[in-house]
């Protein structure tokens, strides 16, 4: 099916291509660059001062009814991270923006596995499990 290209101004350049595919130019500004070229034009510039007071009167009153709307939510977040004992702190050290955020389950998990493969490396009868296969002979020396 043929598609209909409506255009305001101009006509569209068809290109013909070696492997039958058709390539559309549409007429627009050559040079982004172009200082006449008003297509990326700041509206603001245009606009009137009351229409722009409209604007961010309304964005303001659209933040603040999206900070009312997660209120409940951002309590209930923190209060987690406190119970969770999750802590951040600015650092410093070893470089700017280090990460500062430490968790008591980290250092359960470092402890756990340090006592752990204590144990396992030196357990209490001896750091070598032996059996003696076969009989034994207990004689004096």
């Amino acid at each position: 099916d043929p598609v209909e290209v409506v255009l305001e101004s101009g006509e569209p350049t068809v290109i013909e291509n070696e492997d039958g595919t058709v390539t559309i130019e549409l007429d627009g500004p050559e040079d982004p660059e172009d200082p006449d070229d008003d297509f990326g034009a700041n509206l603001a510039a245009s606009l009137p001062e009351s229409v722009l007071t409209n604007i961010a009167q309304d964005l303001l009153s659209d933040i603040d009814d999206d900070l009312r709307a997660r209120e409940d939510w951002e309590r209930s977040y923190k209060d987690g991270i406190k119970l969770l004992g999750l802590k951040y702190e600015d650092r410093t050290e070893p470089w700017n923006g280090a990460c500062g955020v430490t968790h008591p389950m980290m250092l359960e998990a470092a402890v756990r596995f340090q006592s752990e493969t204590m144990m396992e490396t030196f357990p209490a009868h001896g750091p070598v499990l032996t059996k003696v296969l076969g009989k034994t002979e207990l004689t004096d020396f």
